[in-house]
């Protein structure tokens, strides 16, 4: 994968990784942002822990480079990595992994955990 290619060009969905426990802190303006940028909200599935939000990107004419340095303005502690899930086959309708056809290769935004009281 590309970073600096256009993701509506790579083909390649997006996920947002968030602790259950900060969903209120990270979730409303990551997803504004991704919204207005021309993401398309797909589904949420996750664990015991954590939500994962993901997304279409065909539509999107930043790179996965330019899509860090907006969010990074407004969470400076968010990670940006290339990842895989572990997708059953009727979950999306993406290019599968060439190693692993249940394998969903993707670009992740992944929240840290902030302890809240």
């Amino acid at each position: 994968m590309d970073n600096k290619i256009k993701l509506k060009e790579s083909n390649t969905p997006l996920v947002v990784s968030i602790n259950k426990k900060n969903i209120s802190i990270y979730f409303e303006k990551i997803n504004s942002i991704l919204l207005s940028n021309n993401f398309i909200y797909i589904k949420t599935f996750g664990s015991k822990y954590w939500e994962n939000y993901l997304y279409n990107t065909e539509g999107v004419e930043l790179s996965f480079n330019d899509l860090k340095k907006i969010v990074k303005k407004h969470f400076s502690d968010i990670e940006f990595q290339e990842n895989a899930y572990q997708m059953d086959e009727t979950s999306v309708d993406f290019e599968p992994s060439e190693e692993n056809d249940t394998l969903l290769q993707c670009y992740e935004l992944w929240c840290p955990f902030i302890k809240v009281n």
